[in-house]
């Protein structure tokens, strides 16, 4: 039956306990993780109080309590789990609650009453859901796996992948997955599906606001401490637990922030996680022994061995547990970053996701709000980011273009990004969407690029696979609603102020930060050593090219195979060939894992 086997898939996603409620019209079942309310009063699926409602409920709702003092102060509950006050505060206002909700989650109540299933996902995303409609009923899952059980014929999408071969991307495509029957259940929406309904109506509920250019914030002192007290608010709300909580650290300026609320809320040895590369020039060491030094008893340091990871050992684990194909091996490292958490026995990690992503922390990011101020007809800071940034001619030239002809420039975008894909099969030559890539005529483009397709979509998946195949919440506190509205509010220099970048965190912040972190300029992200990796596993590589020659010569054409052929015997390799290799070998994995899976299943 499609319940207990997609129960029985998804173990790692709730170990704790699990539970099974069903009637002529729905079966719902729930794989237990508990965070909150140890005891049987927060086990699911839960019925609510008048018995008309029953919820399967996946993730965190951080102000939950608050709400119960709000909206239900004379509620009697059984236990103080935020399940419990998701079914109150839905019985009393119905989908509206979702405009009250601070948190992360996918929810879905059935209407014993109506006949009615309402499901919800959070704003970004952070807890996925899938759906197939098959044989006239509709199919949930929190993964992609137990699908496999009523997609017994499926085709590989065709975009997915060539988006995927040429630029990493994945997870980008709204609602489409790298499986053509299968459907990704899109963030910040809902739908209610009624008995005989043939196709899920998804409405959203939430977006950013777009400000008119004038009535944009000056990024002062006062809303330095606004921004500042937003992010301590959500770092401390999502410290709520009744199980140990922890906090992984790269040395970067996000995580350090979010290590550094918390030693400033008080925390004592607090457990943090750290993976570095010692001896490698992006070896961030120093920069995490800064925040150590800093903070000193309030940390309790320890770092995963992921000098020990290789390609050949650990990369179809990785693609298992994350069941798509993913653009470059730190997801294999963060994976080792939470084993160190699970060893350490903590059950929830926060983590410093989405950081680049609201504060603008990437070069495109920044070059193409500057085009947004000179498109809204703000000269001055275009010619000041351009000559006090130093960038390069072609650089400010492109910005100029976006600013005078925004369709133009997402058209070459667009084109550019087809040209890229030169290397395929001609059957994988197909455009990005326009609706992935926006336009620099309105400030909220930018945002939703990330927010929407290419940054924060494949951020949520990695993060929630690695935790979840460890049994361990993860949790983003940069990815409070909140923060991101508040941001979108600002003038576009707020972001960068003399060649630094992010600079809304960095005046917020510096008081907490040590100077070596806060005074970065360089950008490292989660760095795994790709070539030496190929390298090391060379032989193994190329045998499983050739084993699978017949598959990798569906995607690319036969001139860039043999290229890699050369090299994996004898050649060197630049960054761009060994990116495209790991993406090579990591779709192989995919497609074999499938195979796997469907024996077992």
């Amino acid at each position: 039956m499609f319940i207990d086997n997609a129960i029985a898939l998804q173990y790692h996603r709730g170990p704790d306990a699990s539970g099974i409620w069903e009637d002529d019209f729905v079966s719902l079942g729930h794989n237990r993780l508990s965070i909150l309310d140890l005891s049987d009063a927060g086990s699911q699926p839960m019925l609510s109080s008048s018995g008309r409602y029953v919820i399967t409920f996946n993730g965190e709702i951080y102000n939950h309590i608050q709400l119960r003092k709000r909206f239900l102060p004379n509620q009697l509950f059984k236990g103080h789990s935020d399940t419990e006050t998701i079914l109150a505060l839905y019985e009393k206002m119905g989908a509206n609650m979702q405009q009250h909700l601070v948190g992360m989650w996918v929810i879905l109540i059935w209407d014993r009453v109506d006949k009615r299933l309402f499901i919800s996902r959070d704003r970004y995303g952070q807890k996925p859901l899938y759906w197939v409609y098959h044989n006239q009923a509709f199919f949930f899952s929190s993964e992609i796996n137990p699908l496999f059980q009523v997609v017994d014929q499926y085709s590989i999408n065709k975009l997915a992948v060539s988006e995927y071969l040429t630029f990493g991307n994945y997870d980008h495509l709204f609602d489409l997955t790298f499986i053509n029957e299968i459907n990704n259940f899109l963030p910040a929406h809902y739908a209610e599906v009624t008995l005989g309904s043939k196709v899920i109506d998804l409405k959203d509920y939430w977006n950013i606001e777009e400000v008119p250019y004038k009535e944009r914030l000056t990024f002062g002192n006062a809303e330095a401490k606004e921004l500042k007290d937003l992010v301590m608010e959500a770092v401390q709300s999502q410290l709520l637990s009744d199980v140990p909580v922890g906090a992984t650290l790269s040395g970067g300026l996000d995580s350090s922030i979010i290590v550094s609320c918390i030693a400033e809320l008080g925390f004592k040895n607090f457990p943090v996680f750290s993976a570095q590369f010692p001896d490698s020039k992006f070896d961030e060491s120093k920069y995490v022994e800064a925040l150590k030094g800093k903070y000193g008893s309030a940390i309790d340091l320890v770092y995963a061995p992921v000098g020990e990871m290789s390609l050949k050992n650990d990369l179809e684990k990785s693609i298992s547990l994350q069941e798509e194909p993913f653009g470059d091996p730190s997801i294999i490292g963060h994976r080792f970053l939470v084993n160190e958490a699970k060893k350490a026995g903590v059950k929830v990690l926060l983590g410093g996701q989405g950081g680049d992503e609201v504060s603008m922390g990437y070069s495109w990011m920044y070059q193409r709000t500057m085009a947004y101020a000179l498109n809204s007809g703000d000269i001055a800071s275009y010619i000041k980011f351009s000559l006090q940034d130093e960038q390069s001619l072609p650089v400010s030239l492109r910005m100029l273009v976006a600013g005078m002809f925004p369709s133009v420039e997402q058209t070459t975008r667009i084109k550019s990004r087809l040209k890229q894909k030169a290397w395929l099969k001609p059957a994988y030559h197909l455009k990005t969407p326009s609706n992935v890539l926006g336009s620099v005529s309105k400030f909220t483009d930018v945002y939703l690029e990330s927010l929407k397709t290419v940054g924060i979509p494949h951020l949520c998946h990695y993060d929630d696979r690695s935790c979840m195949a460890q049994s361990i919440e993860g949790r983003m506190p940069f990815l409070d609603h909140r923060i991101m509205e508040y941001a979108a509010r600002l003038r576009p220099d707020a972001f960068y102020n003399k060649g630094y970048s992010k600079n809304i965190f960095r005046k917020s912040f510096r008081d907490l930060l040590p100077s070596e972190i806060s005074n970065r300029k360089d950008k490292i992200g989660f760095y795994t050593p790709l070539i030496k990796l190929i390298e090391k596993d060379k032989d193994w590589i190329y045998k499983t090219f050739e084993i699978n020659r017949a598959l990798v010569l569906e995607w690319i054409d036969l001139k860039s195979y043999n290229y890699i052929v050369v090299f994996l015997k004898e050649g060197s390799l630049d960054i761009n060939w060994a990116l495209r290799i790991f993406r090579i070998l990591s779709l192989i994995q995919w497609v074999l894992s499938i195979k796997k899976l469907q024996t077992r299943i």
